[in-house]
């Protein structure tokens, strides 16, 4: 679990008792990810947006610690992505309510599919591909990750 994790990487702290409750939050963006969405989602409910309002969510890996977004390693890599389609509108191909999809997304990927939703074209040089809908490109085979100046550190690696 997302908790056995964070011990493990809090492990190596000797004031953890100290630093944990202060930032072990930023260990598992995933937390703050699902309490932004209901936010949000009471907030389309309250302006009466709900009905009309496709709201994307993602987050970054939380604070520069230990196997977390400066590192390549799985905890660095991985990223919570929800998307809300909303009752009022017609859920495009490929976008399925209430699934979860093993597909390779990048954050460049949420930029040409928030273009070609609202029927903007590509730029021609625009590297992102569109998730789903009429326009969605096929699924990526790989993703590729990398460190290489964090801060005043030179630590090249590649995934």
């Amino acid at each position: 679990t997302t908790d056995d994790v964070a011990a493990r990487v809090w492990q190596v702290d000797i004031h953890a008792h100290l630093t944990r409750p202060r930032v072990g939050h930023r260990i598992d963006p995933r937390h703050a990810t699902g309490e932004a969405v209901v936010g949000k989602g009471v907030e389309c409910e309250r302006d009466g947006l709900a009905d009309n309002t496709i709201v994307i969510f993602f987050a970054d890996n939380g604070a520069a610690h230990v196997r977390s977004k400066q590192w390549c390693y799985e905890s660095g890599l991985i990223v919570p992505l929800i998307v809300h389609w909303p009752r009022g509108l017609p859920a495009p191909a490929g976008f399925a309510p209430g699934t979860v999809s093993d597909r390779l997304v990048e954050a460049i990927d949420l930029t040409a599919t928030s273009l070609a939703l609202v029927g903007a074209p590509l730029p021609p040089k625009m590297q992102g591909r569109v998730l789903f809908g009429d326009r969605a490109a096929p699924p990526r085979g790989y993703a590729f990750g990398a460190r290489d100046r964090c801060d005043e550190t030179v630590d090249r690696i590649r995934t």
